[in-house]
């Protein structure tokens, strides 16, 4: 077998290189003797010959290739009122095929090797269910079975009477109002974070430290979050990670090393958003229909709203468009205990959020927050193959009211060549199964200490961003720091 000096390309990735790299290959064979000149040359003829040969072998592969390729296209329905559902998501695993859009539709073409795979259909709403992709035929119609059972009788501060769904939300608004935290706040933090791309885990980050919570009662969605880390464990990112999800992008400014340091940072812009949009929320109520959809047992009884987003929603300077999602509201008091929502964001992406809520001072707070968003090519193509997962914890809530130091302090950063502190690390485990799985594929058999050093020690700035900016936003983190030390103190 010929394999000297023989390049491995994807298929037509460069079809010129792949017939040269033949040709080389079988050169011996191109060779002949010329009487004339009494020496070897090439046969241009021949390979003339073989390269058209060559080539139909190529096309006859890539039909074939097609061949294999099969659409498959129903609607998922709601089995009870037989309405379409949107945003279910349909996975192969972690591979996201697609969403179904606002018509309960979906449409998506694979290769036929998948045919004996089963698929998930997922939606906060609804009971999962799983079928194979060989019993799905076209125009398939997928029913999916609600989560919770309905209610004919709503217990509002113990007592057993009827209440439209309006009178239930205009209290629980005010409710929300009054004691949702709207200064911003001190509070410690766990925040973990995992990167895929085609469905296999990447890259993998998760800092302990503080975070000053903006809090609702400021409008600007862009004055979000400050975040001042302690200790940091992070795995290098490949290459072909951060190519993938800054390919569509015309920025250019970028270090290699910054894709998931900076959706750790600017990811709390998202849940500013949801802050401020809340369905719970004045300004967010308007936005939005209700339906009562049951209630749920977790030691108390929670009343559980349905809502669905009436039209496109500004927010700044930003859009988003089909937020839909439920609220778990005290049965007793109608304090909120959780949110699970999801919307598309700018066209460009799909979010979710699962929030749970905890009650400090006869105040709430979040309390944690598991995100996901799902990167879009453009507004018409269906999720890319890129997901990112994130949970955040808090701890140590200090509820004093604090100065919004995010004014001040708008371009702190930590640094990203932090670096890995093996005796804080070593007894951190990490409990959620989804992290805990996802880090042992990208370490492969490595040691952490391993992975870890070599992921603190990457520096790989960008030619259009200096490293003395790098250094003004350390600089202002160690600021930042100082001031915090100083607010939790007081």
């Amino acid at each position: 077998m010929c394999n000297e000096g023989f390049t491995q390309v994807p298929l037509f990735e460069d079809a010129n290189i792949v017939l040269n790299q033949i040709m080389i290959c079988v050169k011996i064979k191109l060779i002949v003797y010329n009487d004339n000149s009494k020496h070897y040359i090439l046969d241009y003829k021949l390979i003339k010959q073989m390269k058209i040969s060559i080539l139909l072998i190529f096309l006859s592969i890539f039909s074939f290739s097609i061949a294999q390729k099969t659409t498959i296209s129903g609607n998922v329905l709601d089995k009870e009122s037989n309405n379409p559902i949107y945003g279910v998501a349909i996975l192969i695993g972690e591979n996201y095929l697609g969403f179904t859009d606002i018509d309960g539709s979906y449409n998506f073409s694979l290769d036929k090797k998948w045919l004996n795979e089963k698929i998930v259909f997922k939606h906060i709403s609804y009971i999962d269910r799983e079928i194979s992709l060989n019993k799905l035929t076209d125009a398939y119609k997928f029913y999916l079975t609600s989560k919770t059972i309905s209610l004919e009788e709503v217990t509002i501060a113990g007592n057993i009477e009827k209440k439209p769904i309006s009178d239930i939300i205009k209290k629980s608004t005010k409710k929300f109002e009054n004691i949702y935290a709207n200064h911003p706040y001190w509070s410690g933090l766990n925040h973990k974070q995992l990167i895929y791309l085609d469905g296999m885990p990447q890259s993998y980050l998760e800092f302990d430290g503080h975070i000053l919570m903006v809090g609702r009662s400021n409008n600007n969605p862009f004055i979000d979050a400050c975040i001042v880390p302690s200790e940091i464990r992070r795995t290098k990112e490949s290459e072909r990670l951060v190519k993938s999800w800054f390919s569509n992008s015309d920025s250019k400014n970028f270090s290699k090393t910054q894709l998931g340091h900076g959706e750790a940072m600017s990811g709390w812009t998202d849940f500013r958003f949801v802050e401020i949009i809340h369905p719970l929320s004045k300004k967010g109520r308007k936005h939005f229909n209700y339906s009562m959809s049951g209630l749920t047992n977790e030691n108390e009884k929670f009343l559980i709203i349905n809502f669905n987003q009436k039209k496109g929603i500004t927010v700044g300077t930003r859009w988003l468009d089909n937020m839909f999602g439920q609220f778990w509201i005290n049965k007793t008091d109608l304090s909120l205990h959780r949110l699970v929502t999801s919307y598309r964001f700018e066209r460009i992406f799909l979010i979710s959020y699962d929030i749970t809520y905890t009650s400090i001072e006869n105040k709430i707070f979040p309390f944690s927050v598991k995100k996901s968003i799902y990167n879009f090519k453009s507004s018409n193509d269906p999720p890319s193959n890129i997901t990112i997962s994130s949970i955040s914890y808090f701890n140590k809530i200090n509820t004093k009211r604090r100065d919004n130091h995010r004014k001040k302090y708008r371009n702190s950063w930590y640094s990203i060549s932090h670096k890995y502190n093996h005796a804080y690390w070593s007894n951190k485990s990490i409990k959620e199964d989804k992290f805990r799985n996802g880090l042992s594929e990208i370490l492969n058999s490595k040691p952490f200490s391993e992975v870890f050093d070599e992921g603190a020690n990457t520096k790989e700035y960008n030619s259009n961003i200096s490293e003395d900016i790098f250094s003004l936003w350390e600089q202002s983190g160690l600021k930042l720091k100082e001031q915090m030390l100083k607010d939790l103190k007081d």
